[in-house]
C-alpha cells in the first residue's frame, strides 16, 4: 500500500484514483506523495465571514513559497462536495470516502458548486510506466550483448579465420582458408573370429572279410561285390553262362571236390527256388538217380542268412552229394554249390566248406 507523503496516511486505491489524500487533502502525485505547489492563487470561491475558510495567512498575503516545498492547499482549494443526505455519497467521491472537511461549519451554503476533481492517473498507467522503464533497460542490455557477440564472431570468424584470429596466428588478411589439422585415425585391430571347424561325418565302417586262417587266402570278386577265404592250393576258374558270372574253386587233391559261386540278376535267380537250382546242378554234372535230401530251408552261416537245399546223385558209377545256397543282395542273387563224393563229403564246422561259406562277406 502507498502512503501520503504529507501526513503518512495509508492510501486506498480509490483515494489514488481521486488524486488527493482523504486525511489531509493534499493533492497526490502518481506515487501517492502530495503534489508540490510553487504558488497558490486565491480561491475563486467566496469564504463566508468567520467560517475559517480561505487561504492561510502566508498564502493570502502573497508570500513566496520555496520551490519544490510541499505545502498543503487551503481548504477552500480542496474539492468540497455539496451537502448530502445521510447515506448519499458526495458527487465525485467514491462510496466509503464521503468525508467532511476538517473545520468546515455545517452552515456552508449548499449552492456553492464543488470544483472539478483533479484528474488522477490510473494505477494501471503507473504500473505500465514502471514496467516500461524496466523493459527498455532489458532491451538495451540485450542489444549490447548481441552487438558484443557479433563483434566477437567477426573478430575470430566462424572458422577461426577472422581479422583477430589472423592477427593472433600471424596469417595474412587475404588468407581465407586454413588447412584443417588432420586428426590421427584410431586403428582398431580386427579381432580374429574363431574358424569353425568342420567335423567330417563319421564314416560308416566298410565290411571286411574275416582274417584268413592258415592255408587259406583272401579272394575278392572282379566287381568287388563280395569276398571270402579259400584254400590256398585250390585252383580258380571263371564260370560263364547266359546272364551268369561266377568262379569255380577246385581241390588240388581230387577234382571231385569243388565250390562254385554264380552271380546273376534278381530276375535270373530266386532264392526260394534253391531246390530247383540244386537239381539242375546235379543234372548238368551228368548225374542220374537224383534224390532231394533237403528241401528249401533257411540257414545262417557266418554273417548271412541263406536259403538252403541238398541232394544226391550218381555220376560215373560213384555217388555224389551236393549242397546249394541262395541269397539276394542289392540287385543281384548269389548261388553257392559245394559238390563232393559222398564218401569224402564233409560240411562239419572247421572243414574247408564250412570255413569258406562262413567267411563269405558282401563288400558293396
Amino acid at each position: 500500500m502507498q502512503r501520503c507523503g504529507q501526513c503518512g496516511f495509508e492510501l486506498t486505491d480509490a483515494a489514488i484514483k481521486m488524486g488527493y489524500c482523504p486525511n489531509c487533502g493534499s493533492v497526490l502525485r502518481v506515487d501517492g506523495a502530495p503534489q508540490p505547489q510553487s504558488h497558490v492563487t486565491e480561491s475563486p470561491y467566496p469564504s463566508p465571514s468567520g467560517s475559517g475558510y480561505g487561504p492561510p495567512p502566508a498564502l493570502a498575503s502573497g508570500a513566496p513559497v520555496a520551490s519544490g516545498e510541499a505545502q498543503p492547499l487551503a481548504p477552500a482549494l480542496l474539492p468540497v462536495a455539496p451537502p448530502a443526505t445521510e447515506g448519499t455519497p458526495s458527487p465525485g467521491v467514491p462510496e466509503g470516502l464521503n468525508v467532511k472537511m476538517r473545520g468546515a461549519p455545517s452552515s456552508v451554503a449548499s449552492d456553492v458548486p464543488a470544483p472539478p476533481a483533479a484528474p488522477a492517473s490510473p494505477p494501471s498507467q503507473v504500473i505500465i510506466q514502471r514496467r516500461g522503464g524496466a523493459g527498455a533497460g532489458i532491451a538495451i542490455a540485450l542489444l549490447v550483448l548481441v552487438l558484443a557477440a557479433g563483434g566477437v564472431l567477426y573478430a575470430f570468424g566462424s572458422n577461426g579465420v577472422g581479422p583477430l584470429a589472423q592477427f593472433v596466428h600471424g596469417t595474412a588478411k587475404t588468407s581465407v582458408a586454413v588447412n584443417p589439422t588432420t586428426l590421427p585415425t584410431a586403428t582398431v585391430a580386427a579381432t580374429s573370429l574363431p574358424t569353425a571347424t568342420t567335423v567330417p561325418p563319421t564314416a560308416t565302417p566298410q565290411p571286411t572279410v574275416p582274417p584268413a586262417p592258415p592255408n587259406f587266402t583272401l579272394f575278392k570278386a572282379a566287381d568287388g561285390s563280395y569276398g571270402l577265404n579259400v584254400p590256398a592250393n585250390w585252383t580258380q576258374s571263371a564260370v560263364t553262362a547266359t546272364g551268369i558270372t561266377g568262379t569255380n574253386f577246385r581241390s588240388a587233391l581230387t577234382s571231385q571236390d569243388f565250390v562254385q559261386i554264380d552271380q546273376g540278376a534278381t530276375s535270373t535267380f530266386d532264392p526260394t527256388k534253391v531246390a530247383d537250382y540244386v537239381r539242375n546242378f546235379a543234372a548238368s554234372s551228368n548225374g542220374t538217380s537224383i534224390v532231394m535230401t533237403q528241401s528249401a530251408t533257411t540257414t545262417t552261416l557266418g554273417s548271412n542268412t541263406w536259403m538252403s537245399a541238398s541232394a544226391t546223385y550218381l555220376a560215373n558209377g560213384a555217388q555224389h552229394k551236393v549242397v546249394g545256397l541262395a541269397i539276394t543282395h542289392g540287385d543281384s542273387t548269389y548261388l553257392v554249390f559245394y559238390d563232393a563224393l559222398a564218401s569224402a563229403f564233409a560240411d562239419d564246422p572247421g572243414t574247408t566248406y564250412d570255413t569258406m561259406v562262413k567267411s563269405f562277406t558282401f563288400l558293396a
